[in-house]
């Protein structure tokens, strides 16, 4: 009894822990398992009234970007258009080997398993109507 009550307790602390909340447990001498509350503790006053304790602290100035001595020429556009990307890429030849190699062992343990036809007699197949 003493175990499931000590199981509870560290299940409640480790939500709590999770959580971010304290909760105080103390385990009397009887097994009975009581919560002590909380000490109330006063908020610390605002040392700026202006800006509320969460405000996002003010942004500091961007410097300015430096001048480059020489100007960037652009490029020139061309005349030739670019070409189209294809719709599917092609597999590489990993992709292939990997690919037969495959379908080649799916086809070796197909080729170990007899087929219906050949296991049942072509009588048993057919399920006769009961009369």
């Amino acid at each position: 009894m003493r175990l499931r009550y000590l199981i509870f307790i560290l299940l409640i602390s480790l939500i709590n822990n999770c959580i971010g909340e304290d909760v105080n447990v103390d385990i009397k001498a009887d097994s009975s398992v009581t919560t002590l509350p909380e000490p109330v503790t006063e908020p610390e006053p605002n040392p700026n009234p202006n800006k509320t304790p969460f405000a996002s602290p003010e942004p500091a100035p961007e410097p300015e970007p430096e001048a480059s001595p020489e100007p960037v020429a652009e490029p020139e556009p061309t005349s030739e258009p670019e070409p189209e990307p294809t719709a599917e890429p092609k597999p590489n030849a990993a992709h292939e080997s990997i690919a037969d190699m495959a379908m080649e062992g799916l086809e070796s343990e197909l080729a170990e398993f007899p087929k219906q036809s050949d296991t049942v007699p072509p009588q048993e197949q057919m399920i006769s109507p009961q009369q």
